[in-house]
Order: C-alpha cells, then structure tokens, then sequence
C-alpha cells in the first residue's frame, strides 16, 4: 500500500482526490493520514468524511452551511447593536481616557466596535487602565495588578498588542510604563 502525505490545510475533498491521483499512478491502494484518521483510495468521499467527521459530505456540508447563516445573523444583529455599544463604552470611559485624547477615541470607538473583536478590546483597555489609575500612587503595585487583569483576561497575540497599544495612548497615568513592564 503506497502512503500519501497530505500537506497542511488540505480539505478533505482535496485528500480523496490525491489519494485517487496516487492510486491511478501507481496502480496501487493508497492511504494517508488526515487529521489522526487513516483514509484510503477504496473508500468513498462519503465514507471518508464518515471517518474524519463523523458526518456525510451531505451532512458536513449542511452543518457548515447552517454554521454560516448563524455567523450571519449574529454579526447583523451586532453590527445593528454598535450605535448602541459605542455610547455605553463612551460612558464607561469618561474619566479614564487621556482628556487630550478623548476625540480620538469617539472617532475610533465605532471602528473597535465593528470588527473583529467586537470591542472587546476596549472593555479590556478600560479595565487595565481603571486598575492603573486606582493604584497611580504606588507605580509597582499598579503595574503588577494590570498585569495579573490582562493575562486574565486570556489574549491572543494579536489582540493582546491591540489592547497595550490602546492602553499606551489612552491611559491618562502609566500607559507607557504598562507597555514596556509587558514587552
């Protein structure tokens, strides 16, 4: 039997196909290894995906298409909540915003609020920054405490730079500090 190595972020529908291409070369069955389960060129797509999914093409296809519609819906329902969310976080962040930074910051709220994070980034900028202005009279011990919130609050790479960034220009006390204790 002749193994064939399919290569990272490989469909399922793409490693039947080169499994099939393999055994019409080599005229002989093929296997390979897609995510921990072993398919072969005997096997239907349906019986592979049966195999990796648990699933029928027709139904893993059904799922991902229900998956989809949801994802949607509820980005419509958020993107038709924003107006709303940017006030509240408008609300939430009087008094914690550098004053000299204030319009800044209403322009990019409808943005933050939008994307990918949902604003999720702002909430946790305002909570480093309320921990940072609580604790302003002893630097150590507001640096140590924002940074015991924002591991708690469990950041990729990704958002966790967005946050510090957002926190160095916002934070009326020890933003730039914050950010270098964390880099």
């Amino acid at each position: 039997m002749t193994q064939v190595d399919f290569h990272a972020g490989m469909g399922i529908d793409d490693a039947f196909r080169s499994l099939h291409e393999e055994a019409i070369r080599t005229g002989d069955v093929t296997s390979g290894s897609f995510n921990d389960h072993t398919i072969t060129s005997q096997m239907t797509l349906d019986k592979c995906y049966q195999i990796i999914t648990g699933k029928s093409k027709a139904e893993f296809d059904e799922d991902l298409r229900k998956r989809a519609e949801e994802y949607k819906r509820q980005e419509k329902e958020h993107q038709e909540r924003v107006p709303a969310t940017v006030e509240e976080y408008k609300e939430k962040a009087k008094g914690f915003i550098k004053e000299s930074e204030w319009d800044y910051f209403v322009k990019i709220l409808p943005i933050r609020c939008s994307d990918l994070y949902h604003g999720m980034e702002i909430q946790s900028m305002l909570d480093i920054i309320r921990v940072l202005m609580y604790n302003k009279e002893d630097t150590a011990t507001a640096l140590e405490q924002a940074e015991k919130v924002f591991y708690e609050q469990g950041h990729s790479g990704m958002s966790g730079n967005l946050v510090l960034n957002l926190v160095k220009r916002f934070s009326p006390v020890l933003g730039d500090e914050f950010k270098k204790k964390m880099y």
